[in-house]
């Protein structure tokens, strides 16, 4: 009989589970989510679902604007909302071991179709032919089931002398890369957040960053520390590409330096405080009510989940 329950969602069996029993016995919880409106197509009977499963839990842990502003359209009122559920150890991330000069433009994520490297490639591959030698290097970090296909267009776009393909790097060695890279590139066509965002802005790196990452509000200030960019339209990536690769080491500096400042504000305390904060208020929210309909709509979600 804990106090209160945190539970990741409501997307995975476990988590119904977790609401299911938590609710049964009376305990108070806290739904933690970092969805948001816009990151993948909404239809109006798995909303109104949502909504109910919303509507019987306690307060809410999002990640920060888009995801508040989700939980609120879904029915959590406002006061039962507390942000900071996506951070990481900006320590972990601060220093770097690199001793090389850094470099180049950085993509970090899977080799999947919604992280958009094809769209990346295109525009580089553009934008290489613009600077020729003058030109960034480009560097990925991750593996995928894409990868073939994506070592394959590069190839076919002239890019072997200037995309560095760094295969996959764990949670030890990857903030090395970080500190040898000059700006972080994230095209994704949908991202409910964007840990890597994170990550770079606590190495210091300014950032170029898809309109459909849920971390924009919160992270990127656009011209001090990163710009936006739409990632359907090529010849926006471009520009940017050409703009930041034409500032100097100082400007790019102090954007780092600017990315830094505004990470600092999400951090492991940040994670901790709002989620005691949030535990606090679904305790004097006391149980929301969970009746026999609460019940059997978990139950079949449940079920139709046990072929996932």
């Amino acid at each position: 009989m804990p106090d209160v329950v945190a539970v990741p969602g409501y997307v995975l069996k476990s988590a119904l589970a977790l609401i299911y029993a938590s609710k049964k016995r009376g305990i108070p919880l806290i739904l933690m989510s970092d969805s948001n409106l816009e990151n993948m197509p909404r239809y109006f009977i798995t909303e109104m679902v949502k909504k109910r499963l919303v509507s019987i839990c306690d307060a809410g842990f999002v990640a920060g604007k888009k995801s508040r502003a989700y939980m609120k359209r879904l029915g959590m009122v406002e006061n039962s909302i507390f942000d900071g559920y996506d951070v990481v150890d900006n320590e972990h991330f601060i220093n770097g071991n690199g001793t090389a000069a850094p470099e180049g433009f950085l993509f970090v994520g899977r080799f999947v179709s919604v992280k958009n490297i094809p769209f990346l490639l295109r525009a580089y591959s553009i934008y290489k032919a613009q600077l020729g030698g003058r030109a960034w290097p480009l560097k990925l970090i991750g593996t995928g089931e894409l990868e073939n296909e994506l070592i394959a267009l590069a190839n076919a776009l002239n890019l072997q002398d200037k995309v560095q393909w760094l295969g996959y790097k764990d949670y030890e060695k990857i903030n090395d890369e970080y500190h040898r890279s000059k700006i972080l590139i994230l095209p994704s066509l949908s991202e409910t957040w964007g840990l890597v965002v994170n990550e770079a802005m606590a190495s210091r790196l300014p950032v170029l960053v898809s309109s459909q990452c849920g971390c924009i509000p919160d992270l990127v200030n656009e011209g001090i520390n990163g710009y936006i960019f739409n990632p359907t339209d090529i010849k926006n990536l471009i520009a940017l590409m050409l703009l930041v690769s034409g500032k100097s080491s100082d400007e790019l500096c102090r954007m780092g330096d600017e990315s830094l400042k505004i990470i600092s504000y999400f951090g492991l305390s940040r994670f901790s405080d709002n989620l005691w904060e949030a535990a606090g208020c679904a305790i004097k929210t006391k149980t929301k009510t969970f009746g026999f309909m609460d019940g059997l709509l978990i139950k079949f979600l449940f079920k139709a989940r046990e072929g996932l």
